[in-house]
């Protein structure tokens, strides 16, 4: 869904700023096996806060160009919501036990 909202944005305006965006938006997507390689909890759950920082910011800046390519990428919120819970509870299990 990231591909087909890069497309619809290059569609209606090209190279924008928009574009460029959800472009840093895939890269980020494709780095998240580095920080959580191994399960790094504590990189990983700031990798997580950074990457649906990042997805906020993208979402309300491509949301102003095109609404449509910003809700596909609304979606991947529930991805990194379910996988900051679990790493907040694998934290909090091994700190705990």
């Amino acid at each position: 869904m990231m591909f087909l909202s890069l497309y619809l944005l290059y569609e209606k305006s090209g190279i924008s700023r928009e574009s460029l965006l959800v472009v840093f938006l895939l890269i980020a997507t494709w780095t998240y096996p580095l920080y959580t390689f191994g399960f790094k909890l504590v990189p990983g759950l700031f990798g997580n806060l950074f990457y649906a920082a990042l997805l906020l910011y993208v979402i309300i800046q491509v949301y102003r160009e095109l609404s449509v390519a910003a809700w596909l990428l609304t979606p991947i919120s529930i991805w990194i919501m379910i996988a900051t819970i679990y790493v907040i509870a694998q934290i909090i299990r091994k700190y705990t036990s």
